[in-house]
């Protein structure tokens, strides 16, 4: 694989990571809402969806560094 192919793709990979942080963080949020866990407003609220945007973030950035070798395969085509 190409440098600047590898780069692009590891950048894609990062935004879509951050994405998807931000829509797990708003719907388990907003369920932590309904139960009345937190409030709407609350600093409650806000750290809620900065603690779950975080750790979903850091957990999807993890994945292509715990799968490497599931990712890396050696008689792959590099084509």
């Amino acid at each position: 694989m190409s440098t600047g192919k590898f780069i692009a793709l590891s950048v894609a990979w990062v935004l879509a990571s951050l994405t998807m942080g931000v829509v797990v963080a708003v719907f388990l949020t907003e369920i932590l809402r309904l139960v009345g866990i937190v409030e709407s407003g609350s600093p409650g609220y806000s750290t809620s969806l900065n603690v779950v945007t975080f750790g979903t973030f850091i957990a999807l950035v993890a994945v292509p560094f715990i799968f490497r070798k599931r990712f890396n395969d050696k008689d792959a085509d590099d084509g």
